[in-house]
């Protein structure tokens, strides 16, 4: 049996956005822990432990994995655990990617990401309101400005730093913005921007 070179992983089922494109909107979990609740509210949903986070990080070093990206297709960040997971995995010498709405890296220590290959920030728009329309009303978009603004800064310091990507999905919500986006993408990050539709 051959083991995986690469692994996808995601420690919870939750998104604190609300894509109007997501194959995981309106998919919510009865089963909640009581910390993911007071820190995301009641739409959250279940996370991995600490143990279950550190069995899953071994089986992948011991089969020879060699990549690891953060996703699943919600958000890691929603996980109270996910600066841990990426401080082991970093120290296993994994190759980390990192996709992420980037609204959340303000709650823990953004040095750790550091030790990654990549972080791509799933954007949409650079507009405020395009965005809000795309990801939900709920949403911070100046929280998540201020956490690529603070990432890209703190880059600065270190001289084997992650690339930065900015990412669309290209929708006729934010067709017409598109061209703004990537001018001033281009001002914000290295490989500017991935589209899909």
């Amino acid at each position: 049996l051959r083991c995986p070179l690469r692994a996808e992983i995601q420690l919870g089922t939750y998104c604190n956005h609300n894509c109007i494109y997501c194959f995981s909107k309106g998919n919510h979990d009865k089963r909640t822990p009581k910390y993911v609740f007071e820190r995301f509210g009641s739409n959250s949903l279940r996370a991995m432990s600490k143990e279950q986070i550190c069995s899953l990080i071994n089986s992948l070093e011991l089969s020879g994995t060699k990549s690891v990206t953060c996703s699943g297709g919600l958000e890691f960040f929603t996980s109270p655990h996910a600066f841990f997971a990426i401080s082991e995995m970093v120290k296993k010498g994994f190759d980390v990617k990192i996709l992420t709405n980037g609204s959340l890296l303000h709650t823990g220590d953004m040095n750790i990401l550091m030790g990654c290959k990549e972080i791509r920030l799933s954007i949409d728009s650079l507009d405020e309101e395009t965005y809000k329309q795309i990801r939900g009303k709920q949403v911070d978009f100046k929280q998540m400005i201020t956490n690529l603004k603070k990432l890209l800064e703190i880059r600065k310091s270190y001289d084997n730093a992650p690339t930065i990507q900015l990412a669309v999905v290209v929708l006729k919500q934010n067709i017409s913005d598109v061209e703004n986006t990537i001018e001033e993408a281009g001002r914000r990050a290295d490989e500017i921007i991935s589209f899909s539709t």
